[in-house]
């Protein structure tokens, strides 16, 4: 039995045949097995034995090249033959969130962001509605500079200006592209 999220190096071996000790018991033919049950996110180095009977608990973490002969419990890492825990995993042992996690708290900014440009664009066409019947021209520079200026004041790492000036530059020049569509310019 394995659970989710486990991790197999190269030449991982999993045993769970047995056979007596007794020659004559052997010589029968006779053999057993005993099942291996791995815990959820699991990483088994490459090289390494579990024998028969074997539980792992979740997080658990095989060194390359271990012979597992016992179960282990949550949270350790383990290795040597016959392994041995040489560490207790601790909260601030866990991995960081993964790839796929990452990308989901992404997924739900970019809809967020898009429910925002769009109100944005609404606004947008509005302002256009009123150029229109004011006889306005689409461009003005100053209040372009003006909303950059607002802009990066609200930023707060500074590490990110460059970046999301360049972005709202974009969604500016996009605005205009628009309005000059509607104002028909």
């Amino acid at each position: 039995e394995i659970g989710d999220n486990c991790m197999f190096g190269p030449n991982v071996q999993l045993y769970t045949a047995e056979h007596p000790l007794q020659a004559a018991k052997r010589n029968s033919g006779m053999e057993s097995g005993k099942r291996i049950i791995i815990g959820n996110n699991v990483w088994i180095g490459g090289g390494a034995i579990v024998l028969p009977g074997v539980t792992l608990g979740d997080n658990v973490v095989v060194a390359a090249g271990a012979v597992v002969t016992k179960s282990f419990p949550e949270n350790c890492v383990i290795a040597g033959n016959p392994a041995r825990i040489i560490k207790e995993l601790t909260e601030d042992d866990a991995p960081t969130t993964s790839l796929e996690q990452q990308r989901a708290k992404i997924n739900q900014i970019d809809k967020e962001l898009v429910r925002l440009l769009e109100q944005r664009m609404d606004v947008v066409a509005e302002i256009a509605a009123v150029k229109k019947k004011a006889g306005h021209a689409v461009f003005d520079s100053e209040r372009e500079q003006q909303v950059l200026e607002t802009i990066l004041n609200h930023v707060e790492n500074a590490e990110y200006e460059e970046t999301l000036s360049e972005t709202f530059q974009g969604i500016m020049d996009a605005s205009k592209r628009f309005q000059e569509k509607h104002l028909g310019e």
